[in-house]
């Protein structure tokens, strides 16, 4: 019995362009991908924060951690306790982040990120204020550690408000915020009750009132922080950002709800 051959093509057997495809395809998007990265790669040792990056997750936390490591360079003394802070942050905020903390810390350091850089990235990125703030929220914090941010660390967020072009009110109330965070942290350590005056005066900075100050200047006052930090506000952030949102306003639910039982007394 006569067999027909099994017949395979060969690649002469498939149009010329087809081929050059196959054959050249993977290594001109080889040499794109690192023509690409390594473009990046000299800009970031250049301090510059590359401006083509699309908005993601891994891109955000890159952005914070750049500014982190200026941050450092402030208050070497309580160095150790700020990077444990920065990691903790990350793992909170960053769980699903493609990074390795401590090399890409270490590379920070040692190419400080040139802050209209970074900023400007930032800028484009982060459309409304409230979430620009969370980036001054986060370095805050490194700063407040110990309970005392020093001149130092002042003058630099200073520095990065007017980058991200964020009003002074806001820094003043972030200021409150870590202040209250504080007080707390400090009632727990010591087990002793904070003296409800103490309470009051922090909550009252929180939310930019005064002592004769009444409920409905109180409510008003709510309402406009609802504005600016209310987790819904943040539509399409990531969920880093959402996160972040929900656990600034827990701190203004908390000095609002204290604040309006104390008037209703």
């Amino acid at each position: 019995m006569l067999t027909t051959p099994l017949y395979l093509p060969v690649p002469t057997d498939y149009p010329t362009g087809i081929v050059a495809l196959f054959i050249f395809g993977p290594i001109v998007i080889g040499l794109s991908l690192y023509f690409y990265s390594t473009r990046h790669m000299r800009l970031w040792r250049r301090g510059i924060y590359p401006p083509s990056l699309k908005f993601s997750q891994d891109n955000l936390l890159e952005a914070y951690l750049s500014l982190s490591a200026r941050m450092l360079e402030n208050e070497k003394g309580k160095r150790g306790i700020q990077v444990q802070f920065i990691n903790r942050y990350f793992n909170r905020y960053f769980p699903m982040a493609n990074y390795n903390f401590a090399d890409s810390l270490v590379f920070s350091m040692r190419h400080p990120i040139q802050l209209p850089s970074v900023c400007g990235w930032l800028n484009t990125q982060l459309a409304k204020e409230s979430e620009r703030a969370q980036v001054l929220f986060f370095l805050a914090g490194i700063a407040s550690l110990n309970g005392n941010i020093r001149a130092r660390e002042r003058s630099f967020l200073e520095n990065i408000r007017l980058e991200l072009s964020i009003s002074k009110e806001i820094l003043e109330h972030i200021y409150s915020v870590y202040a209250s965070f504080n007080a707390h942290f400090e009632e727990r350590k010591s087990q002793r009750p904070m003296r409800k005056s103490t309470r009051v005066d922090l909550y009252r900075k929180i939310m930019g009132i005064s002592a004769s100050d009444d409920e409905k200047v109180l409510k008003k006052a709510y309402r406009k922080l609802a504005k600016m930090y209310h987790p819904d506000t943040i539509v399409n952030g990531t969920e880093a950002q959402k996160k972040m949102a929900e656990d600034k306003f827990l701190e203004i639910q908390n000095a609002y709800e204290f604040l309006l039982g104390d008037l209703k007394k």
